[in-house]
């Protein structure tokens, strides 16, 4: 563990966390870990938000992602807020801090203009994923905490060859944003259970190195239930063990964020014990099916 907590990263060391089953080494591990996570030990809570889904109607098959006529629907303005209001009506009973607005297909900016000034009243963090970075400049007068990037996500596929190329495009339209705008910061989500190989892991790590981001978002492969993806193999909590561990002890500063697994995969208490500061996907309107908060809260300690 040496070159971990001397900030390095060796393939060897690395290799030998992951696929090792030696409860001895695993232990020692996670010790370190919790002692550097215990200097911060209280947890926040955060809900997502996805557009336009929150408020669009049969945008597409959700199996094979056919466009069915409503995802070319002009949503009133009133009807837009009215909704978004409603889905977070009670977020500040959970004590809610902040919130994050991730895209999906065919979002307009005008709407997604209608959703920031309709969350403004939660006086929360508001943190922004987005398919097209230039759109930020469209959005740059509204109160962003942080953009949230996840360049880690399609390096895992075999398929993409052209990965760092885009990455470094997307990182030189970061640092414009960055330069002009020193109040933002970045969330990195670092993603696991994508058919990640340890060089894959490694070449993650360097990146975030690199980089620096204020937040790691460590975000899993989760499913939805009775979906096709769900009879692909999952994570195991021990493996997202190790993989915070490994966070914790690199980045001993670093903002953890996890996100809640509806696979159950999760073990909020070890994962707070070890490394994670934030749990986000946190749902708090019991009319959702996605309603969690109970459940994380009950197996959550030191919530703020």
């Amino acid at each position: 563990m040496k070159t971990l907590e001397n900030n390095k990263i060796t393939y060897d060391e690395i290799n030998e966390i992951i696929n090792t089953n030696d409860p001895i080494k695993i232990n020692e591990l996670t010790d370190k870990a919790r002692k550097i996570q215990s200097k911060h030990p209280d947890i926040y809570l955060e809900t997502d938000i996805f557009y336009p889904n929150i408020y669009s109607v049969n945008n597409d098959c959700p199996t094979c992602g056919f466009q069915t006529p409503e995802s070319k629907r002009e949503y009133n303005p009133l009807y837009i807020k009215e909704v978004i209001e409603y889905k977070l009506h009670n977020i500040k009973d959970y004590n809610i801090t902040g919130i994050n607005c991730y895209s999906r297909c065919n979002y307009k900016i005008h709407e997604l203009k209608i959703l920031l000034d309709t969350i403004k009243k939660f006086d929360v963090d508001v943190n922004v994923k987005l398919d097209n970075l230039d759109d930020y400049f469209e959005i740059k007068d509204y109160n962003i905490h942080s953009l949230i990037i996840d360049y880690k996500n399609t390096t895992f596929l075999p398929s993409n060859r052209n990965v760092d190329k885009e990455f470094d495009k997307t990182w030189d339209k970061l640092l414009k944003i960055f330069k002009d705008n020193p109040q933002i910061k970045l969330t990195y989500e670092f993603m696991i259970n994508y058919s990640e190989t340890v060089d894959d892991l490694i070449k993650s790590l360097t990146h975030i190195q690199h980089i620096e981001p204020e937040n790691l978002q460590v975000v899993g492969y989760d499913p939805f239930y009775d979906s096709p993806g769900e009879y692909n193999p999952q994570y195991t909590q021990e493996y997202l063990t190790k993989i915070l561990a490994i966070l914790r002890i690199l980045y001993p500063k670093t903002n953890i964020k996890l996100q809640y697994a509806t696979n159950k995969n999760n073990n909020l208490n070890i994962d707070t014990e070890i490394a994670v500061n934030t749990i986000t996907g946190v749902y708090t309107n019991k009319t959702s099916h996605l309603y969690n908060v109970d459940e994380v809260t009950k197996h959550t300690k030191y919530l703020l």
